[in-house]
């Protein structure tokens, strides 16, 4: 048996590994063309490096093995997942970031794999930015926020009130992001201990307090927090069942295209939608562009609706606006 130097025959182990998962001792020594003794010395070396290398007995063969996927500082994928994945990024916002992970991965693919065929669609040619388009990332922050969510640790952020216009720090423990758009964090408040939402392209500045304790909110009150919400907007005040009809035509129209958790179900002229929200600023705002179609059954979500839509009429001849009812107010 020829002699190899102890580089050589670890760079040849690790070779070995990402071909196949798991190697009888023996066979392993004869591919590399070392002694048992020899290859033991090695692989006791790299288990010191600390490759996860585990040992297993089936007398009387000794076999070793690496976790699944596992790679030197790496991430493995099968050229599907690959493909897949490329497909993902592909209908992400075309950024520096997504552009280099797709060229990263068209260089990785096997030449012989199918996804390559397809492959200016995929690294964003000229035609796939006509037919594949996604708005440009405009939320930097969104990376931060997903951390602390992932990690159960304080955000620390310079936070725009839109409805206030004021730009202030605060702590909050992250509880869901909603990706969007806009992305939208659901976040404890240090400040009033209650569950608020946050935009995140309101987030002008921000980072990770680790030494302050996170506060985790109670998850049958997020549940509930998220259900009543529409879009990320919450009125502040309890939920309450929202209900309104829609006539056909327009009924066809609504019937696909209701805002989340709202439910529509037949009747003799078009459909009667329910919701059980505390969101009634943007539901008014869907119902107010169905014009004369529709015909609202709950006072409260009426008052909001008319609200709306006397504002919206008078506010090119009357100086004078009418006062807002609570639910215009943002929660944030």
């Amino acid at each position: 048996m020829g002699r190899r130097s102890a580089t050589e025959t670890i760079t040849a182990l690790l070779l070995a590994f990402t071909r196949e998962r798991t190697w009888p001792q023996a066979e392993l020594a004869r591919s590399l063309g070392v002694s048992v003794p020899a290859l033991r010395n090695r692989l006791d070396e790299l288990t010191t490096a600390g490759v996860p290398l585990e040992r297993s007995e089936d007398l009387p063969h000794v076999y070793w093995s690496v976790p699944s996927g596992w790679l030197p500082g790496a991430v493995s994928f099968s050229a599907r997942q690959a493909e897949t994945l490329m497909r993902l990024l592909a209908r992400h916002a075309r950024t520096a970031e997504r552009d280099e992970l797709l060229e990263h991965i068209i260089r990785c693919l096997p030449r012989s794999s199918p996804g390559l065929a397809t492959t200016p669609m995929l690294a964003g040619g000229s035609r796939a930015q006509e037919i594949v388009s996604a708005q440009a990332g405009l939320e930097p922050m969104l990376p931060l926020v997903e951390d602390a969510a992932v990690t159960s640790k304080v955000l620390h952020i310079n936070y725009f009130t839109a409805s206030r216009g004021t730009l202030e720090w605060r702590d909050v423990s992250p509880a869901r992001v909603l990706i969007g758009p806009p992305a939208r964090l659901l976040a404890l408040c240090h400040r009033s201990a209650t569950l608020k939402w946050f935009r995140v392209d309101n987030i002008v500045a921000g980072t990770i307090a680790n030494e302050k304790e996170f506060r985790a909110a109670d998850a049958s009150e997020i549940k509930e927090l998220v259900a009543a919400s529409l879009n990320g907007f919450h009125g502040g005040d309890a939920a309450i069942d929202c209900r309104f009809h829609v006539r056909d035509p327009d009924a066809r129209w609504v019937r696909t295209n209701l805002p989340s958790g709202a439910l529509a179900n037949p009747c003799a002229d078009g459909i009667v939608v329910t919701l059980h929200t505390a969101a009634l600023l943007p539901l008014a705002r869907f119902v107010v562009g169905l014009g004369e179609a529709v015909r609202v059954d709950t006072p409260a979500l009426a008052d909001v609706v008319r609200y709306l839509a006397t504002a919206a009429l008078g506010a090119a001849r009357s100086p004078v606006k009418p006062a807002p009812p609570r639910a215009k107010r943002d929660a944030s």
